[in-house]
């Protein structure tokens, strides 16, 4: 019996079958419930994932609860800023949230999904979305490199001759340069790098508790 020997049919046996089916894929896209395109690369379980979703079109890339938990905290938002944006699977859908009313930041450093978030913005008329090519970290100019695959890459300070090396930069120095008076929510999905980007956004964080961000990560 299969049940008793805790054999899961869908990562033994669909999942390898999907994997064969679309590893060579160079983008793929699809389109959620409320009409939002999402272009990606087949290249991670999140992928896999939304590629064998049950419905059509599903109200969700990823992480159905935290999709859920965003957009609820999100809600007429000015500024949201998002670490670890990945192609978009969460940023899209909170940029489309609030397109006539607020901007979202997004952090990422992969160059595939930068290009990823980029195609998704303009397939969505979205013009309220910012991509920062950045490191968060807790404090600035820091060199470091992504080091891991796809979904599971973290950073790692890097030699000053690293030709890959990206610069870090505090949420409140990201803050002070562009005037960002307040931050409505922050997302930060950045595989361990999180205690380091809070620590660099102290001066958000101690704000009253009507003008703190939300916290998701």
């Amino acid at each position: 019996d299969l049940f008793e020997l805790n054999f899961d049919v869908r990562e033994e046996i669909t999942a390898p079958i999907v994997d064969c089916l679309y590893s060579d894929s160079e983008s793929l896209q699809r389109v959620l419930d409320n009409k939002i395109i999402i272009n990606f690369p087949y290249s991670s379980k999140i992928s896999r994932e939304f590629v064998m979703a049950s419905s059509m079109h599903p109200d969700h890339v990823w992480e159905p609860q935290t999709t859920r938990l965003l957009l609820e905290l999100n809600k007429k938002s000015q500024n949201v800023l998002i670490g670890g944006a990945y192609w978009g699977d969460q940023a899209i859908l909170v940029a489309n949230s609030i397109k006539n009313v607020g901007e979202v930041h997004c952090f990422e450093l992969n160059s595939s999904n930068v290009k990823f978030l980029s195609k998704n913005a303009d397939a969505n008329n979205l013009s309220n979305i910012r991509i920062i090519n950045k490191a968060l970290w807790d404090v600035d100019n820091v060199l470091v490199n992504l080091l891991g695959e796809d979904s599971l890459e973290t950073c790692a300070e890097s030699r000053d001759d690293d030709p890959y090396a990206h610069k870090t930069i505090t949420i409140d120095t990201y803050g002070k340069e562009h005037a960002i008076s307040s931050i409505d929510l922050i997302m930060l999905d950045i595989e361990g790098g999180e205690l380091k980007a809070l620590k660099g956004a102290e001066y958000y964080l101690s704000m009253p508790i009507d003008k703190a961000p939300n916290l998701i990560f």
